[in-house]
């Protein structure tokens, strides 16, 4: 856990009050990191963490284990939501190729071949199963 998670995790716990401000969370996690060069604290470190914020709040370990443990649920996600766009939504309003269900690339296969006389278009013979792509650079 870095230290970012864990100033998410105090304040989506409701840790964070009077007693126990933000800076007081950062430098918390500071001071239990044992190699300061690695940004991440184990668990062990998370619960040496936990022990600095009950006595910062001043309430003995166990409650606030109990009080994580069970009122605790995850993360708070705070995203904006999708508003409803008539044109997007309702299908009934489709226009074009869009209306008939959209773009195919399976439709008749047509490719073009270069020739003296400029490009000509070429359609593939089902009958020969030649496909359209070897007729391409037939001069």
């Amino acid at each position: 856990m870095d230290g970012k998670s864990f100033a998410k995790f105090c304040k989506d716990s409701h840790l964070i009050d009077k007693a126990l401000t933000a800076p007081d969370v950062d430098l918390i996690f500071a001071k239990i990191k044992t190699v300061k060069i690695e940004r991440r604290i184990t668990f062990d470190e998370f619960k040496q963490a936990l022990e600095l914020i009950s006595a910062k709040k001043r309430i003995p370990f166990s409650q606030l284990a109990t009080y994580i443990a069970e009122y605790n649920h995850g993360p708070v996600m705070k995203a904006t939501k999708v508003d409803q766009v008539r044109l997007h939504d309702d299908k009934s309003t489709y226009t074009g190729v869009y209306a008939n269900g959209g773009p195919s690339i399976v439709d008749l296969q047509v490719s073009l071949q270069f020739s003296k006389l400029g490009l000509e278009e070429v359609k593939s013979d089902k009958e020969n199963e030649v496909p359209a792509h070897s007729k391409i650079f037939q001069i």
